[in-house]
């Protein structure tokens, strides 16, 4: 059998996707294209646990003074739905990600799964992210907010 590397290569050929492969990070860079953003996507290979990592990020960050805010609304996203990826904040940009992965069994990297681990959190970040938008930039905070409903 093909080791990862080989598999995702042979997969994202076979979709016509354009990739990158980045052999010192051991991991596929590929740019997505979505309705609002443009989503830019890591694919990490680890051969010697068998296992995918795909890591798919805004290219652009949020502000900081946002952030408190923002992870409750990644929060209440994240548990609204029963979706294989989920949504975070990176650490360093304040950066919109969305993360899955999938263990490979003896028997390959099956194609279907592939094509869900692929773009699932890419559609995430894509179909959220005009509520995280309004989020990221309104001018008032929730607490004036809520003052000026009471």
């Amino acid at each position: 059998m093909k080791n990862l590397k080989e598999q995702v290569a042979e997969l994202l050929d076979n979709m016509k996707v354009h990739y990158k492969v980045n052999e010192n990070k051991c991991r596929f860079e590929l740019d997505i294209p979505t309705d609002n953003a443009d989503v830019a996507i890591n694919i990490f290979y680890d051969e010697q646990n068998d296992g995918l990592y795909n890591l798919s990020c805004l290219t652009f960050n949020l502000p900081k003074e946002r952030t408190t805010a923002l992870l409750r609304k990644i929060n209440e996203i994240n548990n609204a739905t029963l979706c294989p990826a989920h949504l975070y904040l990176d650490d360093d940009g304040n950066r919109l990600a969305a993360q899955s992965v999938i263990y490979v069994t003896g028997s390959g990297i099956d194609k279907d799964i592939f094509q869900s681990f692929l773009f699932v959190p890419a559609n995430m970040l894509d179909e959220n992210f005009s509520e995280i938008m309004k989020v990221a930039f309104e001018t008032e905070t929730e607490d004036k907010l809520e003052t000026k409903e009471e």
